[in-house]
C-alpha cells in the first residue's frame, strides 16, 4: 500500500514492513465489526485492528512484521516486531526525540550518537553478532523480536507481548503428529504464497527448504521455481543435493555459481549491505543468491527455523559427551584439551581437528555457558580489545538458557529455545533480510509461521533429536516426498570456503581492512594480535577465518560510519 496509511478518521497512522500472513482473515472480521477500509493492502489492517482491540492487537497478527503506529489522539508512538524477529527494527534518542529505522545508519544521520558499547562489542567478538536489545552503538537499541515499546510522556517503555508457548503434548504417537504436520504445513503455505506475483524458493541440500519446494509441487501443486546457489570447491557444495531433490520433485531448477571472480565483484557489495556489524561469512552466498532470484522473482520462500525448532544442529547432540567429559580427572582433562590444541589445522568445512578444539575448549563449562562457547568465534584465546576488559561475551545466552527451564524444557530443547531466541533471531534472519533486501526481494519463511512455532514446540524433544539423529521428524516428513539416500545424506550447510578465500582472492581486502595502520587509527584492538591471528591463519597453523572475517566487517563498518573505535 501506499504508505503512510491511516483509519478512516486519520488519527491512527501507520508505516509497516514485512507481511501481515493473517489479514485476509483480520480484514472479514474487522470489516463485519464496521471498518471501512480504503486499500487492499494488508498495511491498513493494522490500523484497523488497533482501533478495535488497542496496543494488545499485535498478538493477533501472524507475519513478518517491523511497523510503526502513532495515535494522534493520545500522542502515542507503537514500535513492534514480530515473534521471530524476521523483520528488523531500531530505535534511538535523538536531539528531536525518538527516531526509528530498519537500519542504523538512518538513525545515525538522524543524530543518534556514534559512542561504542563495550558489552555490545565483547557479544560481536565473541559470536559475531550483540543480543538485543544491544548493539554496538551505545545510543542504538535492537527491539527484540516479539516485542513492542511504546514512546509517550514517560520515555520509550518496552515489553515481551509473546513468550515460548507453554509445554504441551497433544500427540502420544510420532505418526500422528506427523499426520497433523501435514495438514498444517499444507495450511501454512497456502497463507503464505498470497502474492500477485510469481514466487520462487531457495533451495540447498538441506531438509527445511526441500520440504517446502515438496510442499507447493506436490501437495499444493503450484508452479514454482527453485534456486540455488553453488560454489567450485566440492566440500561445500550443496547444489548437487538440491539439484537432484529438484528433478525428482518435478520442479524446475536454477543454479548459481559463485567464482573467485565473482566474489571479488561481491564482497565490497555484501560489506556495504551488511549495516550493523555481522560476521556471518555465508552472507556472500545469501547475496548472490539473492540477486540471481531478483532478475526472475519479488518474492522466494526460505528455510530458515526449521534447525531451531526441529533440532539440527549438531551442537544438540554434544550434551551426553560433554556430560562424561565432565566427570573425568582434571588432569585428564587437561591433556586431552592440550593435544586438541595441538591438533594440525585443516582448512575445511567442519574439520574433525577444529570440532575437537572447540569441543574441549567449552565442554568444560556447564551446559548453559558450554553451548555458546561451541560456535565462538574465539573459544579459548586471548582478548583483543587494546585494554583489559572481564566482560563474558556470553551472559545472555546462559540468561536464555535459564529462562528456557522456566518454560519446562529439558535436554537439547533448552538448547534449541537459546538458538531460536539468539543465533536464529540476531544472526539468520538479520542476514537473509539485509541481504535480499539488498536486491529488492522478499523472502518468506514458512517454518516461522505462528502455527508452526507452536507444532513444533509441542512435541517432545526426543523426537527432534532421536538418538544421534537430527531432525529426525521433519526428515520423516520429507522422506513422504523423497528417498532415504536424499533425505539422510550429509548437510554440508550454507558456507563459503573462506578459510581458503582468505589465503587467496580475498587476501588484498583483508590486509587492507586489518592493516596496521587502519587498526591504529581506529584505535580498537591490538594490531600486534591481530596480525598474529592472520598469521596463524596464512600459514594453516590454525583455522581462524571466523574471527578474521569478524574484523574485517567491523572495521568496514567504524570506516562508514566514520567515527573512532573508542567505547564509551
Amino acid at each position: 500500500g501506499r504508505q503512510p496509511i491511516s483509519n478512516e478518521d486519520d488519527t491512527v497512522w501507520t508505516v509497516f514492513n514485512g507481511e501481515i500472513y493473517n489479514y485476509v482473515e483480520l480484514r472479514a472480521e474487522l470489516e463485519s465489526q464496521g471498518h471501512r477500509f480504503r486499500t487492499r493492502s494488508d498495511t491498513e489492517t493494522l490500523v484497523h485492528l488497533y482501533e478495535q482491540h488497542g496496543e494488545g492487537f499485535v498478538d493477533r497478527l501472524n507475519g513478518m512484521f517491523a511497523f510503526a503506529l502513532w495515535d494522534k489522539r493520545r500522542s502515542v508512538l507503537l514500535l513492534a516486531r514480530d515473534r521471530a524477529g524476521v523483520k528488523p527494527l531500531y530505535y534511538a534518542r535523538t536531539p528531536d526525540g525518538i527516531a526509528f529505522a530498519s537500519e542504523v545508519r538512518p538513525l545515525l544521520a538522524l543524530g543518534a550518537g556514534t559512542g561504542l558499547d563495550v558489552r555490545g562489542l565483547a557479544e560481536y567478538v565473541g559470536s559475531g553478532y550483540t543480543l538485543s536489545p544491544r548493539t554496538v552503538l551505545s545510543s542504538v537499541r535492537k527491539l527484540p523480536a516479539g516485542s513492542t515499546v511504546v514512546c509517550g510522556a514517560g520515555g520509550p517503555r518496552e515489553s515481551r507481548y509473546w513468550r515460548w508457548p507453554a509445554r504441551r503434548r497433544p500427540f502420544s504417537r510420532p505418526q500422528e503428529a506427523l499426520e497433523a504436520f501435514n495438514g498444517l504445513w499444507t495450511e501454512v503455505l497456502d497463507r503464505q504464497i498470497r502474492s500477485d506475483v510469481p514466487v520462487g524458493v531457495f533451495l540447498s541440500g538441506g531438509t527445511d527448504s526441500r520440504l517446502i519446494a515438496a510442499g507447493l509441487a506436490r501437495t499444493l501443486q503450484r508452479p514454482l521455481q527453485a534456486v540455488c546457489v553453488g560454489f567450485e570447491d566440492p566440500a561445500f557444495d550443496e547444489a548437487p543435493a538440491a539439484r537432484e531433490s529438484a528433478r525428482r520433485l518435478g520442479v524446475p531448477f536454477q543454479e548459481v555459481r559463485v567464482s573467485d571472480e565473482e566474489l571479488l565483484r561481491i564482497v565490497p557489495r555484501v560489506l556495504d549491505a551488511i549495516d550493523d556489524p555481522l560476521m556471518d561469512h555465508s552472507c556472500i552466498p545469501t547475496y548472490a543468491l539473492a540477486q540471481a532470484a531478483r532478475r526472475s522473482f519479488k518474492v522466494c520462500l526460505a528455510g530458515d527455523g526449521g534447525d531451531e525448532l526441529f533440532g539440527g544442529y549438531p551442537t544438540y547432540l554434544l550434551g551426553l559427551p560433554a556430560a562424561v567429559y565432565r566427570r573425568l580427572p582434571a588432569p585428564l582433562r587437561g591433556l586431552l584439551a592440550s593435544a586438541a590444541r595441538r591438533l594440525p589445522a585443516r582448512q575445511g568445512y567442519l574439520s574433525l581437528d577444529e570440532t575437537l578444539k572447540r569441543f574441549f575448549a567449552a565442554a568444560a563449562h556447564a551446559p548453559g555457558g558450554a553451548h555458546p562457547r561451541y560456535k565462538a568465534l574465539l573459544p579459548d584465546g586471548p582478548g583483543l580489545f587494546d585494554r583489559p576488559d572481564a566482560l563474558s561475551p556470553f551472559g545472555g545466552f546462559e540468561e536464555f538458557y535459564r529462562e528456557s527451564a522456566s518454560l519446562g524444557l529439558e535436554g537439547a530443547e533448552r538448547l534449541q529455545y537459546v538458538d531460536f531466541k539468539t543465533f536464529l533471531a540476531e544472526n539468520c534472519l538479520v542476514k537473509s533480510d539485509r541481504m535480499s533486501m539488498a536486491h529488492g526481494l522478499e523472502v518468506r519463511v514458512p517454518l516461522l509461521d505462528n502455527a508452526m512455532i507452536d507444532f513444533a514446540a509441542a512435541l517432545p524433544g526426543s523426537w527432534h533429536v532421536r538418538g544421534w539423529t537430527l531432525k529426525a521428524f521433519l526428515k520423516k516428513a520429507l522422506a513422504q516426498h523423497l528417498p532415504a539416500s536424499l533425505v539422510y545424506g550429509k548437510k554440508r550447510g550454507f558456507s563459503p570456503p573462506m578459510a581458503r578465500w582468505i589465503n587467496g582472492p580475498l587476501a588484498a581486502l583483508v590486509d587492507d581492512h586489518l592493516s596496521e595502520s587502519r587498526l591504529l587509527r581506529q584505535g580498537l584492538f591490538q594490531p600486534r594480535e591481530v596480525a598474529r591471528l592472520l598469521r596463524e591463519h596464512r600459514s594453516r597453523r590454525e583455522e581462524h577465518s571466523r574471527i578474521l572475517w569478524a574484523l574485517v566487517v567491523l572495521s568496514h563498518w567504524l570506516d562508514g560510519i566514520r567515527v573512532p573505535g573508542r567505547a564509551v
